[in-house]
């Protein structure tokens, strides 16, 4: 194999291990969370938290805004189903 094949062949195997943004967010789903409430729709890197950080503190607000988001984003669908998996069941009187 001459160096321009050589070079051909790193050059195509590079290009097949490039990853997507789609793939980084796909592959940490469960383990981040996008809340609506700090997302710029033009900086895809704004408004991530960890989920324990996201999936903590006055988690019925965050389901009720997140529920909103998800009207108009179906991306935030997941997080809905990771904070009603979250929310305390109402304590009877």
């Amino acid at each position: 194999m001459n160096q321009s094949e050589s070079l051909s062949q790193s050059k195509s195997a590079s290009q097949s291990k490039s990853i997507t943004k789609e793939t980084i967010i796909r592959e940490l789903t469960g383990v981040t969370c996008r809340d609506p409430l700090y997302t710029d729709p033009n900086a895809l890197s704004v408004g991530w938290q960890t989920a324990g950080e996201y999936l903590c503190g006055n988690v019925r607000q965050k389901l009720r805004e997140t529920r909103q988001a998800a009207l108009l984003d179906d991306s935030y669908i997941v997080n809905v189903k990771a904070l009603e998996d979250v929310q305390l069941k109402d304590l009877a009187p």
